[in-house]
């Protein structure tokens, strides 16, 4: 590169034997202009290819489409954040206030109980009672069920260690759904970010496309 075009790019940039293209003679300078459309392309697709190295990849629309996917999940996940703390306040409502005061084995000992007195009492009543057990389907069968019916009440359905074991895993799942919907989050903004980026890329595509490279 000779001193007239030292740091100059592009056409302004060229030379032939230290001479500009107008300057060439005729046959030369021809075959250079023949020439040019190739190497004015040539010179733009190095300069896109340089702007598109700088800048994310992808379009603006496939950023916006991921971000409508990311807001969808988000949905999703403060939906199951919601269900998960409906149950954490359900079991924790359980420990306040625990439905029967009784174990399984207390009321099968109880019901036991009350079934061999009233079989007792009934003994003599072989409608009712054979071989020392009430019979199904008769009507002291009925209101025998009917006795027992208080005593199973009784029975509490959960034990303290199992509520807190239940609430702990819906707390569980209420943290990974936070975590979750934060992540989207992020990855939200970055997208946005990226858009802005790619809107720059694409601004600067457009114009070294269609500035003019002219000949010296």
């Amino acid at each position: 590169m000779s001193e007239e075009n030292k740091g100059q790019t592009g056409v302004a940039s060229l030379r032939l034997n230290n001479q500009k293209l107008s300057e060439l003679p005729m046959g030369l300078r021809e075959q250079a202009y023949e020439q040019m459309p190739a190497f004015i392309e040539e010179q733009r697709r190095l300069k896109v290819d340089r702007i598109t190295g700088q800048f994310p990849r992808g379009t603006e629309e496939q950023y916006n489409a991921n971000i409508r996917v990311c807001e969808a999940n988000i949905k999703t996940f403060a939906a199951a954040k919601q269900a998960a703390m409906a149950n954490i306040g359900k079991y924790s409502d359980l420990l306040k206030n625990p439905q029967g005061d009784l174990t399984q084995e207390e009321v099968d000992a109880m019901a036991a109980e009350h079934v061999a007195k009233w079989v007792e009492e009934h003994s003599d009543n072989e409608e009712w009672v054979r071989d020392g057990r009430p019979i199904p389907g008769t009507l002291g069968f009925h209101q025998l069920m009917a006795e027992l019916k208080p005593i199973n009440a009784r029975l509490r359905m959960y034990v303290d260690e199992e509520l807190w074991k239940q609430i702990g895993m819906f707390q569980e799942e209420r943290d990974r759904y936070d975590d979750a919907v934060k992540q989207e989050t992020e990855s939200i903004f970055a997208m946005r970010d990226a858009i802005n980026l790619v809107r720059e890329r694409d601004r600067q595509i457009k114009r070294a496309m269609t500035e003019p490279l002219s000949v010296d």
